[in-house]
């Protein structure tokens, strides 16, 4: 708690004016400094709300919010900025404010204030030496020169900038003289700059005391000029260098202009050298012989002597360039090998073209066929497979420094292109013969096995049934009914294991290329299948259904075997309470730009889950146990082997409980 004699001493003792309120802002006191500024207030004594003071000119948002929000809330505040007008006269202060408790239990407010509305009227006038010190500067340089002064609002916040100095480029730019201008304000004479960025540039730039760059396009007398210059804070101004850029932007656009004109010319250009060189190629061989032939055309194109392609190849010495073809003055050498650790070629394989325009023998002292040759310059390019890999480079060496550099580089980019194709091609070829090597393999394999299931199979097959059917002929009689069951078991095995032999036969035959199509009306072909069925499709009481079906060009044996077996599915699957019910039809449809005839078989069985579509094709695959229906689960992989023999397609689709669909397509011609 604070004395009256405290107060005193506090009021005595301060250089700067200090005003004492009570808890509800009523003026109450001050000390002798606060005459020669505030000598207003003493007009009115005490006992009067500071708001009322002189017509209220205490009654600003700032003073308001130091009073009644930040010091009751913070009970000391600091450097706190407010504006006041007295005797038309704006005054700019600085408060530090605090709150005492008196003795008697009430709340004082002591102010201190500072006016430095004198200091700002100083820097705000630039002295005759200045301005024409700043002039001389401006006409000495190619750069116009202004000075601007922040306007605060009452939040302290930057809204505007005078303008208190500007050169005559500045403002001859918009068509004004500097006497036009200095003294206005921004927004008076430059209010694009709230638009364009530049006026919070030069906002952050003062508060953050930190330089800004500005390049920008704007109208000016109904045209449009690029400025571009630098702003900086100088205490507590701001000066902008500028320069009207618009003779350099535009020289810039035209240069930018004649550089993608020249490059459309240089990729003319290219495209005449791949021409010549496609024309030069399209009649010759592949191999070694491609690219001798492409090392002969590049040395005579470019004048240079040598010229290699080599391949990478890994071997258990390190990394080794395997040579493809060398040219050597003109001629076709035999092509030699070298190691890639340090030699040039670790920088091409680099994934980027490498040039050495002098003293390039240096590099080649450990490559016995390249040491002795005199060698200058060097330009090679990787050459990469289609995934990107670095599988090689193309070279050229000259015993004179190489001048065209960039065409050089450029026919190397084609070849190298050119080359990457004929390796790529070599690649596909070693792997084809490769998978054709397998494939004979895996057909002689096939070949191994349809003998032993023709033969060596099918022979203990044949003694098992006679010794099976002899003992019941001498002993069946002695046999008890356990003992004549598991006979009958052994007899209904060998049966399984007879016709499961016999449909891997039929299997593996579908690949025969000994039987040739023939033209083949399928009205006749579906009548032999189903003369083959009569027994079935009388016993099950099947109904067959079959619209105009056309003629193609089929294997007629395999395709009635196709028919058959689709037909015995759709009987073996019917439905135990319902005629079995089996449509056939037939129209054109193109898949993939191909036309086919599709022939729709459909049923009314018990149907599949789709899920199982394209495992039902597969070899030994089945639905459904033997115990419920019988059979090998080869007889739907027979079909799609018999449709690929014919370059056609199979589907099915089916509903559980409805039936099921097979479509073959077979090629129109």
């Amino acid at each position: 708690m604070q004395s009256q004699e405290f107060t005193e001493l506090l009021l005595s003792s301060s250089r700067h004016p200090v005003f004492v309120l009570d808890q509800n802002k009523i003026f109450l006191q001050s000390n002798f400094e606060s005459y020669p500024d505030f000598a207003f207030l003493h007009r009115h004594g005490a006992k009067e709300s500071i708001f009322n003071i002189e017509d209220g000119i205490w009654d600003t948002p700032e003073m308001r919010r130091l009073l009644e929000v930040k010091l009751p809330e913070e009970k000391i505040v600091q450097q706190f900025p407010v504006t006041v007008t007295a005797n038309s006269k704006e005054l700019k202060l600085i408060i530090n404010a605090q709150q005492y408790l008196r003795t008697d239990g009430k709340k004082v407010f002591f102010l201190t204030i500072k006016n430095f509305t004198a200091d700002i009227e100083k820097k705000s006038v630039l002295t005759e030496h200045q301005t024409q010190l700043l002039t001389a500067i401006q006409e000495s340089t190619r750069c116009g020169v202004a000075i601007y002064q922040p306007v605060f609002s009452d939040q302290n916040s930057i809204t505007d900038f005078d303008i208190i100095f500007s050169s005559a480029e500045v403002s001859g730019n918009f068509g004004l003289s500097p006497e036009q201008v200095i003294g206005q304000t921004c927004a008076a004479v430059y209010p694009g700059i709230f638009e364009n960025g530049i006026f919070s540039k030069m906002v952050r730039c003062f508060e953050n005391d930190t330089g800004e760059e500005f390049e920008i396009e704007v109208e000016s007398s109904g045209k449009m000029i690029w400025l571009c210059g630098k702003i900086e804070r100088t205490g507590d101004f701001l000066t902008i260098a500028s320069s009207n850029c618009t003779d350099q932007k535009n020289e810039s656009k035209a240069f930018s202009k004649n550089l993608s004109s020249l490059t459309d010319t240089n990729r003319k250009l290219e495209q005449v050298i791949l021409k010549e060189f496609s024309k030069s190629f399209s009649s010759y061989k592949t191999g070694k012989s491609f690219f001798d032939f492409l090392l002969t055309e590049i040395t005579e194109k470019t004048s240079v002597e040598y010229a290699i392609i080599a391949e990478i190849v890994y071997e258990s010495k390190g990394e080794v360039m395997h040579g493809l073809s060398f040219v050597s003055d003109g001629k076709i050498e035999k092509p030699f090998d070298y190691a890639m650790q340090n030699s040039i070629c670790e920088k091409t394989i680099a994934n980027k073209t490498s040039t050495h325009l002098t003293d390039a023998k240096k590099l080649w002292t450990s490559v016995e066929n390249l040491r002795d040759l005199n060698i200058d310059s060097y330009i090679g390019h990787p050459l990469k497979d289609p995934e990107g890999k670095i599988i090689g480079t193309i070279c050229v060496f000259s015993k004179t420094p190489i001048v065209e550099v960039d065409y050089v580089i450029s026919l190397l980019e084609i070849a190298a292109k050119r080359c990457e194709i004929e390796l790529d091609r070599q690649r596909q070829e070693k792997l084809l013969a490769q998978k054709n090597f397998e494939l004979q393999r895996q057909n002689s394999d096939l070949a191994s096995f349809t003998y032993i299931a023709s033969h060596d199979l099918q022979e203990p097959l044949r003694k098992i049934r006679m010794f099976n059917s002899r003992l019941l002929d001498k002993d069946g009689k002695n046999i008890s009914e356990a003992g004549l069951a598991y006979i009958d078991s052994i007899s209904s095995t060998a049966d399984r294991m007879q016709k499961l032999i016999n449909a891997l036969l039929s299997y593996s035959s579908m690949d025969s290329d000994d039987l040739s199509k023939e033209r083949t009306n399928l009205n006749t072909l579906l009548k032999e299948v189903m003369t083959m069925m009569d027994d079935i499709i009388e016993d099950k009481d099947v109904k067959i259904e079959s619209e105009n079906l056309p003629t193609l060009s089929l294997i007629p044996l395999q395709f009635q075997q196709l028919i058959y077996n689709i037909l015995s599915n759709a009987v073996k699957y019917s439905k135990a309470n319902q005629q079995c019910i089996i449509k056939i039809s037939a129209e054109k449809e193109t898949v993939e730009r191909v036309k086919y005839w599709r022939i729709d078989i459909s049923d009314n069985g018990i149907g599949f889950d789709m899920q199982y579509k394209d495992k039902i094709f597969e070899v030994f695959q089945r639905l459904h146990g033997k115990q419920e229906y019988a059979g090998t689960g080869v007889g739907l992989a027979i079909c799609s082997k018999i449709v690929k023999n014919h370059h056609g397609l199979i589907t099915a689709s089916s509903e559980l409980g409805v039936g099921s669909t097979f479509s073959i397509y077979i090629p129109e011609k």
